[in-house]
């Protein structure tokens, strides 16, 4: 084949995924993920760490800086420095971010489709590589509408997957360093996201030697470590996050404590091979052939080749991000490395079918499998992206429709926006300094002094973070609200008029909601005004340990200390509890004789650096009842912060017991004190 032809059809795919991709919709103003991502990128054009580290993700925070910093450069428009420009304009600089990723994926698909052409000689072997991410449309999507980690693991999974093949061609590769290429993809791969791990076990099993594994090992480690320096100062928290994983059975390290649950678990499983069918042929097939191999004697031999041991490495790989995955298998994304090296898989499928049949006949297989493969995305993937492009366009299209009316219509009331659940500028960037460390707090609250949120999380008005009573912010900003956001379900609009809010709603919509505050029938003192003299249930001032000094005690009520019991620091009297290091838990209390639909408010004041202090009430198990608070309202002359919790115990609620407690979710030390209990 001349080489132009070649090129020209090396150029399809790359060509079709950069054109569609840059076309495609995205949901403006998508708090999650994009703005966690963005807004830790504002951290780091501050000389800051970063504020988030689940995935941990620092690889998409570092690319970030360098988009945002070249975007405020080059753009004409801009008259602020860098942060506030961000700020005002977030979705233009997550827009830019999304378009780097798209722009870069398209050229990692065009170098490594020349690079296994080059070392294959076949076009359609780098063909069948190439279409690997049109064969899941949830890859797709991700790539071309997410500012995540996702897109980056696609680039670094596809880089893999042409160096796989560098590696097999390479008649000299015991005189080059591959060790080090692999740990510098590896420890890439898992700075983006930990789901990346079980890719990085291939090189392991692959790399003849243990000097040569030990090497890999050793520069992944460090690898790693240099890519996620900006989250240095989180690495104790970072593994208590990966820890709470490991040993619980429920989403993020909640639920109970095990490893799995076991119908949950097979549940997944299914669900995992039914929602991936070229994912599950791969894994399938490659299966039965390896097992072919391993059977019959004269084939056995050929287990020792290194067509076989990529193939079997690629598999074992696969099965254990199954295993893993099936765990807490919430959305597909969590597979998207394994399903970024389909194409890989396939062609040393095919290799090791040249063993077995007669080699024109496995040869033939690169043809016909890139032939299925393109009927299965006309077929199947082009259908499901052409309704969730027309889905994201309805989105963008409501929510501008929406905001047009309100400003037409109701020009002279206030908005108060959901939180977390809205598509808007301000939601989003609330959202994003919440998983920042709210370093960027005081810009937010410089350009947008009156935005008011009602946080559903907390069941309660605020204004950045700062709560507000009812009667408070009607008398700053007016009786005429309107509270816009997601639509709400009927639960969700009784349980506000519960507390005092009459609703009337003024549309509701697919992803858009505007509801007004029936101004005539509000009830103040239900709505969190605070003019109630409410019975106090008990209060703890962290002086008094019982007589094992586990406890603190008052009254009769203990509060469990263990070892956090402190002298260090006090907000009133002498000690206080302090969190730190391997104690990050503390005053657990059962609430004797919560009934369901008994509502509470529980306060304490911390003291600390940062707002990674929470204040948690939950059942036992956490499945039925979670509630966490970690905002704080007012502050003392000595720097001790006030945080509040109001929580309602619910209907399903049964024998369970309710536990409340202090936690400590990131690195530094924290105090707290003087605690009161309140059942409203």
């Amino acid at each position: 084949m001349k080489k132009t032809t070649s090129f020209l059809l090396l150029c399809i795919f790359p060509m079709i995924f950069l054109f569609i991709g840059l076309s495609f919709s995205r949901a403006k103003y998508s708090n999650d993920p994009e703005y966690i991502y963005l807004i830790n990128a504002l951290n780091l054009a501050k000389f800051q760490s970063v504020g988030h580290f689940d995935n941990p993700g620092t690889t998409v925070m570092e690319l970030g800086l360098g988009v945002v910093f070249f975007t405020h450069l080059f753009d004409s428009t801009a008259s602020d420095g860098l942060v506030e420009e961000v700020l005002k304009n977030p979705d233009k600089y997550v827009e830019a971010f999304s378009t780097v990723l798209i722009v870069l994926i398209c050229l990692v698909l065009l170098y490594v489709g020349y690079l296994v052409f080059k070392k294959t000689n076949r076009i359609w072997a780098a063909l069948l590589i190439q279409i690997t991410p049109f064969l899941s449309a949830n890859v797709l999507e991700h790539a071309w509408t997410k500012t995540s980690p996702e897109p980056m693991l696609l680039i670094t999974s596809i880089l893999l997957s042409g160096v796989l093949v560098l590696y097999y061609y390479d008649l000299k590769k015991g005189e080059k360093p591959y060790y080090l290429l692999f740990a510098i993809i590896s420890g890439f791969g898992l700075a983006t996201k930990a789901t990346y791990l079980p890719l990085a076990i291939i090189p392991f099993l692959l790399l003849p030697g243990l000097r040569n594994k030990a090497r890999y090992i050793g520069l992944l480690i460090l690898t790693f470590l240099l890519f996620t320096i900006p989250a240095w100062p989180l690495f104790p928290s970072m593994l208590n996050w990966f820890y709470n994983l490991l040993t619980h059975k429920g989403i993020y390290g909640k639920g109970e404590r095990g490893i799995i649950d076991l119908p949950v678990y097979f549940t997944s499983l299914k669900a995992i091979f039914r929602n991936n069918p070229a994912f599950s042929f791969t894994v399938v097939s490659s299966i039965l052939l390896l097992a072919l191999f391993k059977t019959i004697p004269k084939l056995r031999v050929h287990t020792h080749t290194l067509q076989y041991r990529i193939l079997f490495a690629l598999i074992l790989s696969y099965v254990f991000a199954i295993l893993i995955v099936a765990k807490h298998y919430q959305h597909n994304h969590y597979l998207l490395p394994e399903l970024a090296t389909i194409g890989v898989a396939l062609y040393f499928l095919v290799k090791n079918l040249t063993l077995v049949v007669a080699k024109q006949a496995a040869n033939s297989a690169f043809s016909v499998l890139a032939t299925i493969s393109v009927i299965f995305v006309l077929v199947v993937i082009a259908p499901h992206l052409a309704s969730s492009n027309q889905g994201y366009k309805i989105t963008n299209q409501e929510f501008e429709k929406t905001s047009l009316s309100i400003n037409e219509k109701y020009a002279d009331y206030k908005e108060v926006y959901f939180f977390p659940t809205s598509l808007n500028k301000y939601s989003a960037l609330m959202f994003g300094n919440a998983y920042s460390q709210q370093k960027n707090l005081a810009e937010m609250q410089a350009l947008y002094p009156d935005v008011l949120f009602l946080n559903k999380m907390t069941r309660s008005f605020e204004q950045w973070g700062t709560k507000l009573t009812f009667d408070e912010m009607t008398a700053r900003f007016g009786a005429k609200l309107l509270l816009t956001g997601g639509p709400l379900t009927e639960p969700e609009a009784d349980e506000i008029r519960g507390w005092g809010i009459p609703l009337t709603t003024i549309y509701q919509g697919r992803t858009q909601a505007v509801y007004m505050i029936d101004n005539n029938n509000i009830s103040l003192e239900q709505a969190f005004s605070g003019s109630i003299t409410l019975p106090k249930i008990m209060s703890c001032d962290m002086e008094t340990l019982n007589f094992d000094r586990q406890y603190v005690v008052s009254g009769d009520q203990k509060f469990f200390a263990g070892t956090s019991h402190s002298s260090e620091k006090a907000r009133s009297g002498k000690y206080s509890v302090k969190l730190a290091g391997q104690q990050i838990y503390a005053l657990e209390h059962i609430l004797q004789d919560a009934m369901p639909g008994d509502q509470f408010k529980i306060s304490i004041w911390r003291y600390s650096d940062n707002n990674e202090g929470f204040l948690v009430a939950a059942s036992t198990p956490e499945q039925i009842f979670y509630h966490q608070v970690g905002e704080s309202g007012g502050i003392d002359t000595k720097g001790w912060r006030l945080v509040t919790s109001y929580f309602t115990i619910p209907q399903n609620i049964g024998a369970n017991q309710v536990k409340i407690y202090v936690w400590n979710s990131g690195s530094g030390t924290m105090y707290f004190d003087d605690l009161t209990v309140e059942r409203l």
